[in-house]
C-alpha cells in the first residue's frame, strides 16, 4: 500500500483502520512484524498483534533500523512490541498440561535483524517457522 492510499484509511477513523487490517490479516498465517525506532508506540501495529494472535496467526518480529531509508539514513533500533504482549502457555518444564505460565510474546516468538540474521537469504525461512510452530 503507497503513502497516499494509507492516508486515506486513516482519514475515515480508527474503525476504518483496523477494519482494514482486520482484511488484509484473512487468509494469512503469519503477520511479520518490522521494527522500525517508533513501531513498538503505534496503536495500530499493536492492534495488528493483538488480532494476529487472537486468530492464532505465527508471529515473527525483524529489526530493520540498519536499512537506509530513501534519503541513505539508518534509524536507532527500535523496542520489540513483542515485549508488551503476555500469554498463558503450557509450562515448559512440569510436563503437566494444563499448567500454565505467563509468558512474553517476544519469549514464544522469533525475533531478528534484517541486516545481522541476513534477512534477505533467510526471511522465507523464518516465517515458514513460523507457521510451522501454530500449525499452519
Amino acid at each position: 500500500m503507497d503513502a497516499a492510499a494509507w492516508e486515506q484509511v486513516k482519514r475515515r477513523g480508527d474503525a476504518a483502520v483496523k477494519a482494514w487490517i482486520d482484511r488484509e490479516l484473512n487468509g494469512t498465517g503469519v503477520t511479520v512484524v518490522l521494527i522500525g525506532q517508533e513501531t513498538a508506540m503505534r496503536p495500530f501495529v499493536r492492534y495488528e498483534i493483538e488480532e494476529s494472535f487472537r486468530r492464532k496467526n505465527g508471529l515473527l518480529a525483524i529489526h530493520i533500523h540498519g536499512i537506509k531509508n530513501s534519503d541513505k539514513k539508518t534509524s536507532r533500533k527500535g523496542r520489540n512490541p513483542l515485549d508488551d504482549f503476555t500469554a498463558m502457555v503450557d509450562h515448559p518444564f512440569l510436563g503437566i498440561f494444563g499448567h500454565k505460565t505467563e509468558k512474553r510474546y517476544s519469549e514464544i516468538f522469533q525475533t531478528f535483524d534484517w541486516i545481522q540474521d541476513d534477512g534477505r537469504r533467510n526471511m522465507a525461512a523464518w516465517i515458514e517457522e513460523a507457521a510451522r510452530k501454530v500449525g499452519r
